[in-house]
């Protein structure tokens, strides 16, 4: 109990800092100053604007789900696992779904490259979920789960929902994984984000699999790369990797973007 408490505050403290550091080193706001017309669009009208893509049946999904009763076992993945640990679905929501904020940002980055196919790692109560298959009603989202008790509510709230765009697998990532990408159109990750296992080695095994297997100027987003130090090493690591061309840091969310021929550039944006 007092090693998890110790590593509850290390995260937490390191959280602090990174958001400091960004408030302090981070520029560009609402695209001032960017250079690249590419990344001006992108932070100009898309990032920075207003308008969310299907954000009527979003947030009736996250109403139901932030107000529902059902019980749960807290999860035995990830790096925060407490297996046995009772808590209801509502309350899981509150606690780890996407906010309101994430969830639009996803919609309008999802909304705006039009794939035809998205890829979720970690539905966990399908918040996120629930907003990528909102603003792209056309488009297949596969959403990979680790937790069968989890997967399931999510299934079956997004279901009800009316999102028969989503096919919510269930299993460790590190194996249902390939099947997912197998599942896409042309088996090529066009819009993927990540939201699964915090740690630093199973954050860069998805990476990896992932840009092995990304089209032509696909878009990764990574969650919580502030969240702890491994997280944030693994961000870094994805940002120095060559076939990422384009990298954008907000506040706790990293974007790394597959674009071809293009020069390598790094962005500490406000948002």
């Amino acid at each position: 109990m007092t090693l998890r408490l110790n590593t509850k505050a290390s995260r937490a403290i390191h959280h602090v800092k990174m958001s400091a550091r960004h408030i302090l080193k981070a520029r560009f706001w609402r695209g001032h100053g960017v250079h690249s017309p590419y990344v001006y669009r992108l932070v100009r009208h898309v990032i920075s604007v207003n308008d969310i893509p299907g954000a009527s049946r979003a947030e009736a999904y996250r109403k139901a789900v932030l107000s529902s009763s059902r019980p749960l076992q807290k999860s035995s993945f990830g790096a925060t696992a407490d297996s046995g640990a009772s808590t209801t679905l509502g309350r899981m929501a509150r606690s780890n779904g996407a906010s309101r904020s994430e969830g639009y940002l996803l919609a309008r980055l999802a909304a705006d490259l039009k794939p035809a196919s998205i890829l979720e790692l970690g539905t966990s109560t399908g918040l996120s979920t629930a907003h990528l298959a909102a603003a792209c009603p056309d488009a297949l989202v596969v959403s990979l789960e680790g937790d069968e008790q989890i997967a399931a509510a999510a299934r079956e709230n997004l279901a009800s929902h009316g999102f028969s765009n989503v096919n919510v697998l269930t299993g460790n990532i590190d194996d249902t994984l390939s099947d997912a990408i197998a599942l896409l159109p042309d088996s090529r990750v066009a819009f993927a984000f990540i939201d699964a296992n915090h740690t630093f080695e199973a954050t860069l095994r998805y990476f990896n699999v992932l840009i092995d297997n990304a089209a032509p100027h696909a878009i990764l987003v990574f969650d919580d790369i502030y969240w702890s130090k491994p997280m944030t090493s693994a961000w870094h690591a994805i940002v120095a990797d060559p076939r990422v061309k384009t990298s954008i840091e907000l506040n706790g969310v990293g974007i790394a973007i597959v674009r071809q021929g293009c020069q390598k550039e790094h962005f500490l944006l406000r948002n």
